[in-house]
């Protein structure tokens, strides 16, 4: 009954142990298959403004916000330089078809999601940007600029109250003056209500009054997202617009952020005579974090300063993305839990193999102790039936005469001690 109610035990635990493995297999199976599901729909959504630079940009080769003509892709609200000024509206609740959405608590709305413009020395811009209150109540508005744009950003309006479903249009005047430095300068124009905050990313190219060389600047599409520590790769394609001979250029590789924060700067010397395309890359730093950035390329000839930027996406490491998800944490406490019962259940796997085996000892001393008391047993009934063979011939013997009496309780005497020991 013993032997039964332990192998019984330990036939339960094994079971439990290779269910509980077989769940742990599975799981682990069903977190790579998730990991994979998630990353690659991670990779493929849209990442913040840099998905939408090819789409939004309002800067664009032979075509761009600021070339006196309003062209296919500029509206009055994300030029307003070239297509005029746009009256704001209010949307009412009724009327048209369409999907509906579910209004997020105290939204709002802000276009566009990208400003990039291009100035000379002297030269001034206006455009402007669009809020549209989407929620049922009123709400207010603090629009304000960074700091990196304040000497060549003003806005017309810092504060705005609008009504359900009410747009309104903040204009913006990009200036520049002579002594204005040559630069690309970078920052967000900040869109705050009490219960949420949205930021405009604006890229502003300031280039010297004459421009001797001029420079392009393109990303591959493979390099339009990357990770930090790793290079970023760019083309560069650099043009002689004034000088007729051989000149020395000095070119400036630079990464900033949108709070106008200088990443990393690399410096060369290029000898041009007509036109060069070549690419170059920039490593980046290893604890960047992860965002959208600017890429910068600066040709300096004497006082000619030509400029050209890209934004780029810098992503967190695939396996920093799963841990930040949600679920990541779920499924890690039921794993080690899992673990923590097969840990349990070995151990009282191993605690009844050892008391079976204590028992399997302990039975089998006693078996060995019974099997000697058993041939004592036999020995001793043995000598005793000999002892009563002889008691029985004494007391015939006696009776019959043959012995006297002396001698037969002497010899009985005897004999019964012998049948007593």
């Amino acid at each position: 009954s013993c032997f039964a109610k332990i192998k019984e035990n330990r036939n339960f635990i094994k079971t439990m142990k290779k269910i509980i493995i077989n769940s742990i297999l599975i799981i682990a199976g069903l977190i790579m298959i998730f990991n994979v599901i998630f990353l690659s729909t991670y990779s493929n959504k849209p990442t913040g403004q840099a998905s939408a630079q090819a789409s939004i940009s309002l800067l664009i080769e032979g075509s761009y916000c600021g070339d006196s003509a309003c062209d296919s892709g500029e509206t009055c609200s994300s030029c307003l330089g070239d297509c005029g000024s746009c009256a704001a509206t209010t949307t009412t609740g009724g009327g048209g078809g369409g999907a509906t959405t579910k209004s997020i608590k105290k939204d709002f709305s802000v276009e566009p999601i990208l400003i990039k413009i291009v100035l000379k020395q002297g030269e001034s811009f206006k455009t402007s940007i669009r809020i549209q209150n989407t929620e049922k109540t009123p709400q207010s508005f603090d629009i304000s600029v960074s700091p990196s744009l304040k000497d060549i950003l003003s806005i017309s309006e810092t504060s705005v109250t609008l009504q359900p479903d009410e747009e309104k249009v903040i204009y913006l005047n990009f200036i520049s003056n002579n002594s204005t430095e040559p630069n690309v300068y970078t920052g967000n124009i900040e869109v705050k209500t009490p219960y949420k905050t949205k930021q405009v990313p604006v890229i502003a190219t300031i280039k010297s009054e004459k421009i001797l060389f001029d420079v392009s600047l393109d990303i591959p599409i493979d390099y339009k997202e990357v990770l930090a520590g790793e290079e970023l790769v760019f083309q560069i394609t650099l043009f002689n617009l004034g000088e007729k001979e051989k000149s020395d250029v000095e070119l400036e590789y630079i990464v900033k952020n949108f709070q106008g924060e200088l990443i990393v700067e690399q410096k060369e010397t290029v000898t041009l005579e007509n036109q060069v395309s070549f690419s170059r890359t920039i490593k980046l730093p290893k604890e960047i974090p992860s965002g959208d950035y600017v890429a910068i390329v600066q040709a300096k000839y004497q006082n000619s300063v030509g400029s050209s930027s890209v934004m780029f996406h810098v992503s967190e490491k695939e396996s920093l993305k799963f841990v930040k998800n949600k679920y990541f944490f779920v499924i890690l406490i039921v794993v080690v839990l899992l673990i923590l019962i097969v840990f349990f259940l070995e151990r009282q796997r191993k605690n009844l193999k050892t008391s079976l085996k204590k028992q399997s000892n302990q039975i089998s001393r006693v078996n060995k102790k019974i099997k000697k008391e058993k041939i004592k047993t036999h020995e001793t009934n043995k000598e005793g039936n000999k002892f009563q063979k002889q008691l029985s011939a004494l007391e015939k013997a006696y009776s019959q005469g043959y012995i006297k009496k002396e001698s037969y309780e002497k010899g009985r005497k005897k004999i019964m001690e012998k049948l007593r020991s």
